[in-house]
C-alpha cells in the first residue's frame, strides 16, 4: 500500500512524537487492532507533552468511534480534554465525533489560566521508538502497520548511520513480509552497506534470514588469495545457526508400534509405519503433520489409518532443533468394529522432546507423550514414544 502520510504540529515549531503520529495514521487506515498496540505503548512512552497525550487519547476516540462504541469513545474524548482543553483532531472524523468533542469542551468549568506545561525530560528518541514499536508489531505478524509506522518515521529525519542500519533491516524485513522482495533488497542492501555485520530482528522468518544473509554474501569482498594453508578449522557452526537456514523436515519414527495403530489388531503381527513433515513458521514455531497407515497380517486384516496435525513450540535452540513442546489433535478411522480405537476416534496428543539438525541435513529427535482416545465408547489414554529420523531441508 502506498500511502503519504503528513505530520501535523501540536503547535507552531513543534513536531509530535513519532508514536502520537503512528497511531493517528493507523487509525486513518482502520487498522484498529495495531492502532491500539501503539497507543498503549506511546501512553507509556516517557517525555510525550499534555498535548500529545491528548492527541493519543483522541486517536483512541477515533478508532473506538470506528468499531462503533460511542461509550468508549465518550471517555477518550473527556480524557482528552481533561489534558489540553484546546485540542482538536488531526486526522479525518466522523462529523459525529467532531460533535462529541465540542459537545464536551461546553461542558469544561471555566479555565482558571493556560494549561501547565508538562516536561518532555526522558523523551525517547524517534528512531529507538521506532525499533520498539516496530518489533512489537512485527512480532504479532501486523506487517501492514509495520510498514506504515516506517512510512510514518522517515519524516523525523536525520537518522544517525546506527539508527539507519536498524530501521533499514527492519523495512526489508517488512517488505519480505508483504512479499515485496524488490523493496527488501533495496532495504536490506542499504544496511548492509552501513554495516555488513547487520543482524535482522529477532521475529525475521528463516526465509528472510536466509535471503538476507545472500546478500551479505554478495556485498562482501572475495577473501585475499593465501598461499599458506589454514592454520586452524574453521569452527563449526552452533545447531542453531544449522536449523535457522533449513526450514522443512520429513521425519520416520523408528518405534511406529508405540502409536495407537496398536491396538487395531490383537496380536502383534501388524505393519505400521509414521511418516511426518515439519515446516518452520517462526524461529521458535513449527507446524506439524503426522500419516500412520497399518494393516495386520492374519486372516482378519483389519486396517486403518492416523493422521494428526500439531504445533510444534522450540523453547531452547532455533526451530526446528532443540527442546520443544508439542500439542494438537490426531484422527484415527479404521475397519475395527469395537474397541479403543472404533472408528472414527478423536485423539488430543501432547509431547515433549529434543531434536537435533546435523551439518549434513540429517535429523535425528525422540519425544515421550500421550494421546486420548475419544470415541462412542468412551476415552482413554494411549502412552506416546518416538525415535525418529529424517532430513531438513
Amino acid at each position: 500500500m502506498a500511502s503519504s502520510f503528513f505530520v501535523t504540529a501540536d503547535r507552531p515549531g513543534e513536531t509530535p512524537h513519532v508514536l502520537v503520529a503512528a497511531a493517528e495514521a493507523l487509525v486513518q487506515h482502520n487498522l484498529g487492532d495495531a492502532a491500539s498496540v501503539v497507543i498503549r505503548a506511546a501512553l507509556a512512552s516517557p517525555g510525550l507533552t499534555r498535548a500529545e497525550l491528548a492527541r493519543l487519547r483522541l486517536a483512541d476516540a477515533a478508532r473506538l468511534a470506528r468499531a462503533n462504541d460511542e461509550a468508549g469513545a465518550k471517555k477518550q474524548l473527556g480524557d482528552a480534554l481533561s489534558l489540553d482543553p484546546a485540542v482538536t483532531f488531526e486526522l479525518p472524523v466522523s462529523t459525529r465525533l467532531e460533535a462529541l468533542l465540542e459537545d464536551a469542551r461546553s461542558r469544561l468549568p471555566p479555565s482558571s489560566g493556560p494549561t501547565p506545561p508538562s516536561s518532555s525530560s526522558g523523551r525517547e528518541k524517534p528512531a529507538a521508538a521506532l525499533v520498539r514499536i516496530v518489533d512489537l508489531l512485527g512480532s504479532n505478524a501486523q506487517m501492514e502497520a509495520a510498514d506504515i509506522v516506517l512510512q510514518v518515521g522517515w519524516q523525523y529525519l536525520p537518522f544517525t548511520a546506527e539508527e539507519q542500519v536498524q530501521l533499514g533491516v527492519r523495512r526489508g524485513t517488512v517488505k519480505a513480509g508483504l512479499f515485496d522482495d524488490a523493496e527488501a533488497r533495496r532495504a536490506f542492501k542499504a544496511a548492509l552497506r552501513l554495516d555488513r555485520a547487520a543482524k535482522l530482528p529477532g521475529w525475521a522468518p528463516p526465509d528472510t534470514v536466509r535471503q538476507f544473509d545472500e546478500l551479505r554474501a554478495e556485498l562482501l569482498p572475495p577473501p585475499p588469495p593465501s598461499s599458506s594453508p589454514p592454520i586452524a578449522e574453521a569452527e563449526r557452526p552452533a545447531d542453531e545457526e544449522v536449523a535457522s537456514v533449513r526450514s522443512n523436515v520429513i521425519t520416520i519414527n523408528s518405534l511406529s508400534l508405540a502409536l495407537p495403530a496398536l491396538a487395531l489388531v490383537v496380536d502383534l503381527h501388524t505393519l505400521a509405519l509414521q511418516a511426518g513433515y515439519e515446516r518452520v513458521l517462526h524461529p521458535n514455531v513449527t507446524a506439524l503433520v503426522y500419516a500412520l497407515p497399518a494393516v495386520a497380517l492374519d486372516q482378519y486384516s483389519p486396517y486403518g489409518i492416523v493422521l494428526a496435525g500439531m504445533i510444534r513450540i522450540y523453547f531452547s535452540g532455533t526451530a526446528p532443533a532443540g527442546l520443544y513442546l508439542a500439542a494438537g489433535t490426531g484422527l484415527a478411522v479404521s475397519n475395527v468394529p469395537a474397541g479403543l480405537l472404533t472408528s472414527p476416534t478423536l485423539l488430543p496428543i501432547a509431547i515433549g522432546g529434543y531434536q537435533h539438525v546435523f551439518e549434513n541435513g540429517l535429523v535425528l529427535g525422540g519425544g515421550l507423550g500421550m494421546m486420548l482416545a475419544i470415541n462412542i465408547h468412551g476415552v482413554g489414554p494411549i502412552p506416546y514414544a518416538e525415535i525418529s529420523g529424517g532430513f531438513a531441508f
